[in-house]
């Protein structure tokens, strides 16, 4: 009878894994107000878990019901990542031969679509499924883009006369699971590919390195950082160029437009195989900056940005100016300081190098290069870092947010004197991706971000 604990715990583990998976195809669902939601089938391999019971007796009519916690790893051929899964069942077995289980799941660390949490319903009959399980089905629920999910395990081996699940224990599953498409962010454009992830990377690094007006200041390949940390996530490098006879006036018109610049480009390839480029269009800049008097610089940036999509993809790609607009200042915390832009800003950078886990990407000094074209910007300098541990669970929740990753500080000097350091809230960034249950980390993210602002002060 201890059979069906085990096997309960192991569909309970395909119901949670189910959850940060890559799919390998798609079909069409129904929902229940008869609206078309797209939807998956997945196949899942692999399980092993330690058991603890905590909790056994007897009926008074008969039935056997047992509590148990497991705790156990498991991974999907088609997940988008990894974890420890900890649940809580309750299975009643009946003296007739039926089976009642009832459990709650969680999935630590956090999956690509949120929180992992659910309740399991499920239930089997007959000693056939004591002994293999096959046929067994559970259904439950997830959280932000996935809707429901259902699994169906066809078949399991291990040890069936240890009482809990133990390391030789397997299993093979196969389920579908409906889903939320995701939107663009607030003024982005995002565009898919034709191209496979690698090819749409390469194709775009080679049209900025080819033109002449054009500068690579960095790639940032997400994923390799996030491996670099132990961690799992999906495709998802960004590129940073700029032209700064472009970039120039527009921070001329308003200095905090340089935590924008220079511009990003970035490629992801999403839970279900699918390859995008995505990219700010000029009306984000251009409300959350008040930039005023700059509309033919800012209508040249959405062409180029649309001619450099289109080879990433392999489409035509129409420029886009409007995709959304924000209020002045959204997002922006200002911190002012009595210290020039150049004292304050080596302050911080010395801090960001001082801290392990933070990796300085670049450093960009707007005004050298406006100069370097024979243009005049006072003082306005962009230091570019992360850490990887914080950044890489954003991403999972939604690899979009890479286009405000990674953290920026930009400082600057204005007409009367004033020095600022600025940064991106990260409760606004969250906002804007729609990412939530990442309350923890965020409000890391704001404390670091503050005092490394108060080191420039």
């Amino acid at each position: 009878m201890l059979r069906v604990a085990r096997v309960v715990s192991v569909v309970v583990a395909v119901l949670a894994t189910s959850l940060g998976f890559i799919g390998v195809s798609h079909a069409a669902a129904t929902g229940k107000a008869g609206r078309e939601r797209p939807s998956v089938d997945f196949d899942i391999t692999g399980f092993r878990c330690e058991s603890k019971t905590t909790g056994r007796h007897v009926t008074r009519h008969g039935s056997v019901v047992i509590n148990s916690t497991e705790r156990g790893f498991t991974e999907s051929t088609i997940a988008l990542m990894a974890g420890t899964m900890t649940l809580k069942t309750r299975t009643v077995i009946r003296p007739n031969g039926s089976e009642r289980v009832t459990g709650h799941w969680t999935l630590e660390p956090h999956a690509s679509t949120g929180a992992i949490r659910g309740v399991l319903r499920g239930s089997s009959t007959g000693a056939g499924a004591r002994a293999g399980a096959d046929g067994f089905t559970a259904t439950g629920r997830g959280v932000r883009a996935l809707r429901g999910v259902a699994v169906r395990l066809t078949g399991t081996t291990g040890n069936a006369t240890t009482e809990g699940c133990k390391a030789d224990l397997s299993f093979a599953g196969s389920g579908t699971a409906t889903y939320r498409e995701q939107r663009a962010p607030v003024g982005a454009v995002v565009v898919t590919s034709t191209k496979s992830f690698s090819a749409s990377v390469a194709d775009l690094t080679a049209a900025i390195e080819a033109n002449p007006n054009l500068r690579l200041v960095e790639t940032v390949d997400h994923q390799a950082a996030a491996a670099d940390r132990g961690l799992v996530l999906a495709p998802t490098t960004e590129l940073f160029f700029g032209n700064p006879n472009l970039g120039t006036p527009l921070m001329q018109a308003s200095q905090t437009t340089g935590i924008d610049l220079p511009q990003k480009m970035l490629i992801w390839e999403d839970l279900f195989g699918t390859v995008h480029v995505g990219y700010n269009a000029p009306s984000y800049l251009q409300s959350r900056h008040d930039i005023v008097g700059a509309d033919g610089q800012l209508q040249t940036v959405a062409n180029a940005l649309a001619g450099l999509a289109g080879v990433a993809t392999g489409t035509t790609v129409e420029p886009v100016f409007d995709a959304g607009t924000v209020r002045a200042g959204a997002g922006l915390v200002e911190v002012p300081t009595d210290r020039s832009a150049a004292d304050a800003f080596g302050a911080i950078v010395t801090a960001l190098e001082a801290a392990p886990p933070v990796n300085v990407a670049f450093t960009v000094e707007h005004d050298r290069n406006a100069a370097s074209v024979g243009l005049e910007l006072r003082p306005t300098k962009l230091v570019v870092f992360g850490n990887p541990s914080l950044g890489t669970v954003l991403m999972q929740t939604d690899q979009s947010v890479a286009l405000d990753l990674p953290q920026k500080i930009l400082v600057s000097t204005d007409a009367d004197g004033q020095t600022t350091i600025a940064y991106n809230d990260p409760d606004a960034v969250a906002a804007r991706h729609r990412i939530r249950g990442q309350d923890e980390v965020l409000d890391i993210l704001a404390g670091a971000l503050a005092n490394f602002a108060a080191a420039g002060t």
